[in-house]
Parts: structure tokens; C-alpha cells; sequence
């Protein structure tokens, strides 16, 4: 399938929760994602998806004769109540091997596992989003993020907006379910973002390290994050990386209780969270602006921090 356009619509699920029945799933609009399935610029406008168990579905197809679903692009589509918790379910908008696409000007409202999910791809764009209230009926404080980046690389999110985003807002990651050296993300720029009111970090970036490599390449600019009040987590959170850097964010904590901006856990040792430099932040509120876990202190990780 090539060259397609969907306008406007208005889609209803049950609202059942479906994790024991994966195959039976609710989805609003699926591309790809079938045997022998090759699927390439798609547009779909002004959708609205609610009660099912994932909104939008742009998947590389299986099996013989099969292809990516690439070149897509979401223009003011919106996920709301999206139903479940276990992979598969509980998506507002899924992108997997679904390089060269993009997400503009589109939400996700109050869904269960992932808001959006980009995943094992190449040059993905969200821009002028809206993720909130992330996993609010369902919190678990166990990192189940409103945007995931998970495998991908050239990724850029900018202008979006997250609020009230429980479990975690944003996570690029190491996942274990890829291929090396495909299952590290690499090269994302987040700029320009706000975040309100997220019960986890705001930003984690690594999670723990694989031995086929960490998440590189990440710039993190000129976004506002003012955190929660009685809350007890950094508003960005570096658990194993290489060639980090946060500039220009406004990060406000005077109404938390926690003591630390930013946290350098250095999971795994210093081997895996190197060149690290954080920049011309204003950080408030906090008891401590930078926190360096002791493995990093022993030389190895090149780490600067000044105005």
C-alpha cells in the first residue's frame, strides 16, 4: 500500500481491558502490522480514537514479502482512555519500524502504558503534542512512560507539552527485546518542551546497560519542568549515558520535597555514563542541583557542569 490519506473521523472502543486476549485487541487505525504487510506515506488528520486499546497503529509488517510502514504522518490526531497494561495494549499512538515519521500537533489522554511509543526506528518526529494525565488511573511508580524512545535513533521532540504524566514522562532507553546494535537509541534532541506535574522523572535517559552499547547522543534544551508539591524524584534522571547534555531548562522545585534537580546514577559504573555536560540551567527550589552518584566520582566519566 502506497500514498494514503485518512480525514477526520470519530472512533469508540468498548473500554475492555484485553491483556490476556492480545489477539483480540481494539485498535482505532492500524497500518501494516499484518503478514506480508509493506506500507509507505500515509497522512492521517483530524481522528479521534477513544476507549480502545490502542489509538493508532503504524507497524512493519511480518513474514514473507514484508516491509516497514514508513513515511507517516499524524497531523491533529488524538488517543484518549487507551486500555491496558501489558505490551500491546494501552498505546495512544504506536510508531514500530516505522522510520521517516512524524507526529504533529496530536494527544494522548489518560493511556495505560505508553502515550506514544517510537520504536526500532530511524528519524521520527513529534512536534506541538499533548501527553497528560499518563497512567493516572493505573499509577505504579515503576517507569512506565508517557513518551517512550525505545531503539531509535534520530529522534527529535520539540514544543511538546506533558501534564499530570504519572509513572514517568519521558524515557529513551537500552531494550533487550532489539537486535544489536540496533537496540540502543541514539541521537535525540528534546527541545522546548514543559513539563508539569510528572510523579516520576520528567527525563530518564538510559536504563541499565546492555553490553551492546548505552544511549548516546542526547541533547535536552531549553525546556521548563516544574515538579510536583510532596514529590521525591529528580526531574531528570541519567542512569548510564555517553555524550549527554542539558542546556537552557528552567527546572523549579519549590514546591517538592525531593533535594535534587538532576541525578547521575551512573548504573552500572562509570563504564556506562560518560561526557556529560549540563549548562546554563536555572535550577530552583532544590536542595541540590546536580547529584553524582559515587561510581562516577573516580575520574573515568568526563562530567562538566558551569553557567
Amino acid at each position: 500500500c502506497d500514498n494514503i490519506d485518512v480525514f477526520g473521523g470519530v472512533l469508540v472502543g468498548d473500554g475492555v481491558n484485553r491483556d490476556g486476549a492480545l489477539s483480540t485487541i481494539q485498535i482505532g487505525w492500524s497500518f501494516g502490522n499484518e503478514p506480508g504487510a509493506y506500507v509507505q506515506a500515509v497522512r492521517v488528520h483530524d481522528v479521534w480514537v477513544t476507549d480502545a486499546n490502542q489509538g493508532f497503529r503504524f507497524a512493519a509488517g511480518t513474514g514473507v514479502g514484508s516491509g516497514p510502514c514508513q513515511n507517516v504522518k499524524v497531523i491533529n490526531c488524538h488517543a484518549r482512555n487507551s486500555v491496558g497494561l501489558v505490551g500491546g495494549a494501552g498505546y495512544g499512538f504506536v510508531f514500530s519500524q516505522a522510520s521517516f515519521s512524524s507526529i504533529v500537533q496530536s494527544s494522548a489522554d489518560n493511556c495505560q502504558r505508553h502515550g506514544i511509543y517510537f520504536a526500532e526506528g530511524r528519524n521520527y518526529t513529534a512536534s506541538s503534542c499533548l501527553i497528560r494525565n499518563h497512567r493516572s488511573t493505573v499509577y505504579s511508580a515503576a517507569y512506565r512512560v508517557a513518551f517512550s524512545i525505545s531503539r531509535s535513533r534520530n529522534v527529535t521532540v520539540e514544543g511538546c507539552v506533558f501534564d499530570n504524566c504519572y509513572d514517568g514522562t519521558v524515557e529513551i532507553d537500552v531494550d533487550t527485546q532489539g537486535t544489536a546494535p540496533d537496540n540502543v537509541s541514539i541521537g535525540t534532541v528534546l527541545s522546548n518542551c514543559v513539563f508539569l506535574g510528572s510523579a516520576l522523572a520528567d527525563i530518564r535517559i538510559g536504563t541499565v546497560p546492555a553490553i551492546d552499547g548505552v544511549v548516546s547522543d542526547v541533547v535536552v534544551s531549553n525546556c521548563v519542568m516544574v515538579r510536583p508539591s510532596s514529590n521525591s524524584i529528580s526531574s531528570i534522571t541519567i542512569e548510564g549515558g555517553d555524550r549527554i547534555k542539558i542546556d537552557g531548562c528552567l527546572i523549579d522545585g519549590s514546591g517538592t520535597a525531593s533535594s535534587r534537580a538532576i541525578t547521575l546514577n551512573g548504573t552500572s559504573g562509570a563504564t556506562y555514563t560518560d561526557d556529560v555536560t549540563i549548562t546554563n540551567n536555572q535550577i530552583s527550589g532544590w536542595d541540590y542541583g546536580v547529584q553524582f552518584e559515587s561510581v562516577l566520582l573516580t575520574g573515568a566519566s568526563k562530567i562538566q557542569v558551569f553557567n
